[in-house]
């Protein structure tokens, strides 16, 4: 199948791209920085792919103008918004496994109702058994394995969360869990999540245990890690220390103190502009809520920025030579970034253009490091040690994820 590419919307095409838009539209409201925009991507890609000619897929990026947010009434990212014939529909912030199918239902015209609360695998083994073998059989396969949800689903026919009487999050979580693997990668990584789930029980609360784990581990998760942070602020400090408490205490989200938290937040992060306190603020933008109330892709946002915090930043420190040769490099690549695209470009035309400009760069960076090749080899060999690192701290977080799973009762 051809893929069909989301649009990119600026302010300048909002009107021609979304409200004038022949067929029904699902846009995202999203930014660079933003974990969970990242975790929905794959299930936008799909989205755009399986709905071409029926749906337009289109992003904004709401660092692209100051106003943006006040524009579109937005209270955090990612949003999605469903529009047909020039009428917002609907829209949620903070998506999930099933606001996602609402927003896709509504902008195409329908609804589904939600699936019935079951016991897992529909208690019966040899279910399971299948699903996790048809889940490994494609970790061993030549080349990039389908995400597991689109497996699942041509496997056992419909919805994978349906067929195997499973809650959309353990469906949506297989599918990120798959997106941190490598390409051709013959890790199974999909398959043993699948694998942890027991056989025969109510998943109830499940997924609020498995958000304690990715923001309470003493070992990575994110509130310790954060609170442990020299470099941050007093009030970004006092801001981690009292969101940890209110969900230690399970406060239950209709108290004012979540609300009274989330608006020290939205202070917080205009205080901090142009910091380094900024970047983490944006970061618990819609997880400062109840451990009970996050989602599927809360969780799955959170696994990455875990692994990642094993990093310090002595695993970063470069030499005085090595920063030199790294500045020529950014002094020889930057005019190429600096480019500007034609006018008149069609969208596929663009994407061509992008993609040359790229290669141009990068054929640039292999000419330098070719003419400096002991600084070459100090850098790989760091990179190297770096990803070490993160893969066993991934490892260790997608560990202690399965072990909560195996031991859900």
């Amino acid at each position: 199948m051809m893929h069909t590419p989301i649009i990119t919307v600026t302010d300048d095409s909002f009107e021609r791209d979304v409200l004038a838009a022949e067929l029904p539209v699902v846009l995202e409201f999203w930014a660079p920085w933003c974990g969970p925009c990242k975790a929905i991507a794959p299930m936008l890609d799909r989205l755009a792919e399986q709905r071409s000619g029926a749906l337009r897929v289109a992003k904004y990026d709401i660092d692209q103008s100051d106003s943006s947010r006040e524009r579109f009434g937005l209270r955090g990212v990612p949003t999605l918004v469903a529009y047909r014939h020039g009428k917002e529909l609907m829209r949620t912030t903070g998506v999930s496994a099933s606001s996602f199918q609402a927003i896709v239902s509504a902008a195409l015209g329908n609804a589904q109702a939600p699936a019935a609360s079951t016991l897992s695998f529909s208690g019966d083994a040899l279910l399971k058994h299948k699903a996790v073998a048809c889940l490994r059989a494609a970790s061993q396969g030549v080349g990039e394995s389908p995400l597991p949800s689109a497996l699942l689903s041509e496997q056992f026919g419909g919805d994978a969360a349906r067929a195997l009487s499973l809650p959309e999050f353990v469906i949506v979580l297989a599918d990120s869990l798959h997106e941190l693997v490598e390409p051709g990668s013959d890790d199974d990584i999909a398959a043993r999540w699948l694998d942890a789930v027991p056989v025969g029980l109510s998943l109830d609360g499940l997924l609020a245990g498995l958000a304690r784990v990715t923001l309470h581990h003493p070992t990575f998760g994110l509130l310790p890690n954060l609170a442990e942070n020299a470099s941050l602020g007093a009030p970004l400090k006092s801001f981690l220390a009292d969101m940890a408490t209110l969900q230690q205490d399970d406060v239950q989200g209709a108290d004012p103190r979540w609300a009274a938290l989330s608006a020290r937040r939205a202070m917080l992060e205009s205080d901090a502009a142009g910091t380094q306190d900024q970047q983490y603020v944006r970061v618990l933008a819609g997880l400062d809520k109840p451990a009970a109330g996050y989602t599927a892709l809360d969780v799955a946002s959170l696994v990455p920025m875990c692994a990642a915090l094993g990093l310090k930043d002595a695993d970063f420190q470069t030499s005085r030579e090595e920063d030199a040769a790294l500045a020529q490099l950014k002094d020889l690549v930057a005019p190429l970034f600096a480019e500007a695209a034609p006018d008149g470009l069609d969208d596929a035309a663009a994407v061509r253009w992008e993609q040359d400009r790229e290669q141009r760069a990068n054929a640039a960076a292999d000419g330098f490091w070719r003419q400096h090749e002991s600084l070459a080899q100090q850098v790989r060999e760091r990179d190297a040690r770096i990803e070490a690192i993160h893969e066993k701290r991934l490892s260790d977080v997608v560990e202690a994820l399965m072990t909560t799973v195996r031991n859900h009762r």
